[in-house]
């Protein structure tokens, strides 16, 4: 485990919240639990993360909802996104093209889990480190003004970014 990682898991079915649960303990991981998108964007816009899981369908979000939110503000390598669903391989393509990192079908495995998160953890923090150069912190950058770094965005796109609950200033 890498020191101070913390992730967040989101993921609507309580029996797989309790198999996600039990691998991040067992890996050694401290993490939050959302049980839906508008949970998670609550966590994401109060906590830093080293990485996500999220389950592709929830009750009220889609996770490449989700993911093409966070990648307003966190490029692949400084928040990495994994997409985890039970419908097979079929929206592989569109979750990749929403910016996440990795998919998985349930049921994953531990083993499998815990090498990706740990590698793409690592990448994160690498990269993270490599940008020290800059003075905005992780937390600083959360707060980034939306309009000023996103004026190519339409009005009816920031209007929905801001609708979900996403950090406008």
């Amino acid at each position: 485990m890498i020191k101070h990682s913390k992730i967040l898991l989101v993921e609507d079915d309580p029996i797989i919240q309790l198999v996600h649960s039990q691998y991040l303990s067992d890996l050694g991981y401290e993490y939050d639990l959302a049980k839906t998108g508008k949970e998670a964007i609550a966590f994401y816009n109060e906590n830093e993360y080293s990485l996500m899981l999220l389950d592709k369908q929830l009750s009220d979000m889609d996770s490449t909802e989700f993911c093409r939110l966070v990648r307003i503000k966190h490029s692949m390598n400084e928040l990495p996104i994994f997409i985890l669903t039970a419908c097979g391989n079929i929206a592989k393509n569109e979750c990749l093209q929403a910016g996440c990192n990795e998919f998985f079908v349930k049921p994953v495995d531990k083993d499998t889990l815990g090498k990706a998160i740990k590698q793409w953890i690592r990448l994160s923090e690498a990269t993270l480190s490599n940008h020290s150069i800059f003075t905005i912190s992780k937390r600083s950058a959360k707060n980034v003004n939306f309009n000023a770094k996103n004026r190519s965005e339409s009005d009816d796109r920031r209007r929905y970014y801001n609708r979900c609950g996403v950090t406008a200033g």
